[in-house]
């Protein structure tokens, strides 16, 4: 319902938009774009927080690849508001593989990975659960029946933190492009007590 051009709305704040990236509303749904330096730069990297921090949550949204190699996550936990986090946990979807993230002092350990059908232009569901000390996460089409069974599943230390969408460039030079829509956030913590949902014209 959203014009084009438009903010993302409350309650989603705008953390990081990198040089000649962006954060906005086109065609109903959320963008989130990337810089253009590649090669995985953090300084590439474009974000949007969802309200305060919080310890357990479920997210359930749709995404859309616009180009062809981003690398776009659902930061379930981060010590950091700007979502860059030192400590946190992250569930990352690129033009191919599904995985699950956590960071410790800086350092990235991928806890589980599993790959994914992610054609360019195709709408696809991301389901994410964090429930105390463990993280699952699961995507499928669209236009299918959600899966039973997680995709990947982890413990995880960090339990407390900020969430929100953040989209990076891939190996190669160029801006990258997702789009988001239909997000539902459920929490127990930090306000939070019920399903939120922001539909981008869905």
């Amino acid at each position: 319902t959203l014009p084009d051009g438009a903010a993302w709305p409350t309650p989603w704040v705008v953390e990081r938009v990198p040089a000649g990236g962006g954060a906005t509303v086109v065609s109903g749904m959320g963008r989130l774009t990337s810089g253009s330096v590649g090669g995985g730069s953090n300084a590439d990297t474009a974000a949007v927080r969802y309200g305060v921090d919080v310890v357990d949550s479920d997210v359930l949204l749709t995404w859309r690849r616009v180009t062809a190699d981003p690398v776009a996550a659902y930061v379930a936990r981060s010590d950091s508001a700007t979502l860059a986090p030192q400590n946190g946990v992250v569930v990352e979807v690129t033009a191919a593989t599904l995985r699950l993230v956590e960071y410790t002092a800086g350092t990235r350990a991928v806890l589980a990975s599993s790959p994914i059908p992610a054609d360019t232009g195709v709408d696809y569901r991301l389901r994410s659960s964090m429930s105390e000390q463990t993280a699952s996460a699961r995507v499928w089409d669209a236009a299918d029946t959600e899966p039973v069974d997680w995709a990947v599943t982890g413990a995880v230390q960090a339990s407390v933190g900020y969430q929100g969408l953040i989209v990076g460039s891939g190996s190669g030079a160029g801006a990258q492009t997702v789009a988001f829509d239909d997000i539902t956030i459920t929490s127990n913590s930090g306000g939070y007590g019920a399903a939120y949902g922001v539909a981008y014209g869905g």
